[in-house]
Order: C-alpha cells, then structure tokens, then sequence
C-alpha cells in the first residue's frame, strides 16, 4: 500500500491530510442487505476470460477485484439479461442474505488466446540489442537493491489487494492488481517527488518492446503506466509485469471520489543468472 501512495503522491493525487485512514481487510457487520446499485466502482476495466463472453465467474471475481472488501459471491447474484462484451447488470439472486437490488456494470472483455501455460496475458518482449542481463543488472544496483550478489530476490513483493482511502474531503478507491509496485530506494516519504517515479518508469520501459514509446503519466486522459514484480525474497527468478492505470473522478456534495482500475497489459518470468 505505501508504494501506491507513493505513485499516487507523484500524480498529486493523494489527500495529505493527517486524518486519512486506510481501510483495509474490514468486516461488514451490518446484518442488513446491501444494494448492489451503490456499487462503488462499477468499470471493471479489461476483463480476460475463455468463453465467448464473460461468465459470471469472471464478472464478481473483477466486481471484488475493485472493489475492496466488497466480498460479493456467485450464489448471491444472477444475470437480468444476457452479458455482453462490454456491459451487464445483475440482479440479487432470490436467495440472497447480504444483497438486494440491480447493478449495471460496464468492462472490455477479451477472450484469452493461447499463451504459455498459467499465462492470460502476452509476454514481453526485449527490445532491440536489450536482455535480461540489463533487467538484472538495473535491479541489483544500489538504487533497488532487489536483487543480490547471490543472484536471490531480496524482498517480498506479492500481489496487491483493493483498498480504500479515506479522509474529511476524499475518497479513493483502488484495484487489486499483480505484484507490488516496483519502486526506487531514492524514493523515500520525504523525496516522493513526480521526477523520481517518472525516472523509475523510465529506466526500465526501455528494455522492453511494448513498453520503450510509454508515457509515465498522462493526466489529462486519467491514465498512468506503472511496473511491478512478484517474487519471495531468496527466490532465484521473478515475474515483471507491465501495467496500465485508469482513473475516474466523481464529484459529489461533501466528498471527491476518484476510483482506480488497474490493467496488466503484459508479463514476463525472469531467471536469475
């Protein structure tokens, strides 16, 4: 969570106010149902799947995907209408014990094409006379310190979860996406500045094809590219993803909500060696 904030501090949009709380693995103990139109965030983003269209499966694994703690399951709702590439609505199922209600959500669906096994998106590729020895080497230099002189992964980057942010003026609401935010030891609480995640972006886009002609950041069409890793520290390989980050803004009587979704675009597993 400390490295979205950082990211999120560098785009100017994080509250600073010392009474933000983050809310984070809550229980609902309300008894009464919930209403599926108060959704909080209803774009799910890209949606990949096997069938032609999205299953319901597919649809509350990416409603919980943004929506933190929002814990909605397949016995809980049904389709109202038939799903399709882009939108659906739900309905609470007439068995339902913690919703009620309709929602129309909308999303990009894409059927998955064959990729390596365990994989749903396309692999990286490296750019012209760039290699994973480039990767390794930026990775085990004293600005990361992720990688050692062992060739191990050194920290624990896992996946991240959806969480909330919340303060006397804003709300802001992320998706879970994979792997944890790869950022640089220059960056520190003191130092979050938009030059220093620009600079990390850009040390690494250019190894990779799909990532070398990315901005870091484009406020103006809500969208930023990020990098992140998935590995235990001691590990001897590791996953880089490349992400896309969208976000939307509603302006409400009290309160600003802005709502994150988070998009992996492409994946590539890294021995060390």
């Amino acid at each position: 969570m400390k490295k979205l904030l950082i990211i999120l501090g560098a785009m100017g949009l994080v509250a600073t106010s010392s009474s933000v709380a983050i809310a984070c693995n809550k229980e609902n103990n309300s008894s009464e149902k919930t209403d599926l139109s108060t959704l909080p965030i209803k774009e799910l983003g890209t949606i990949n799947g096997a069938e032609d269209k999205p299953t319901l499966e597919d649809l509350v694994k990416a409603i919980n995907n943004v929506n933190s703690n929002y814990n909605l399951s397949i016995g809980e709702v049904s389709y109202d209408g038939q799903p399709t590439l882009s939108k659906a609505r739900l309905k609470a199922s007439t068995n339902a014990k913690k919703f009620k209600g309709t929602v129309d959500i909308t999303y990009t669906f894409k059927k998955e094409e064959s990729q390596t096994p365990g994989s749903t998106v396309e692999n990286l590729t490296y750019a012209q006379s760039k290699s994973k020895v480039d990767v390794i080497n930026l990775f085990k230099n004293e600005n990361y310190n992720l990688i050692n002189d062992q060739n191990k992964w050194t920290k624990n980057y896992a996946d991240t979860e959806a969480s909330k942010i919340e303060d006397d003026n804003n709300i802001l609401n992320y998706g879970a996406y994979q792997g944890s935010l790869i950022d640089s030891e220059k960056i520190t609480e003191e130092n979050k500045t938009r030059e220093n995640e620009h600079n990390v972006f850009n040390e690494i886009k250019v190894f990779f094809n799909q990532s070398k002609d990315l901005n870091h950041l484009n406020q103006d069409a809500k969208q930023a590219y990020i990098f992140t890793a998935k590995a235990n520290a001691e590990d001897s390989k590791f996953i880089i993803f490349l992400i896309e980050a969208k976000w939307t803004v509603e302006n409400e009587k009290s309160k600003t909500t802005t709502n994150f979704v988070f998009t992996t675009l492409n994946q590539l597993e890294i021995i060390i060696s």
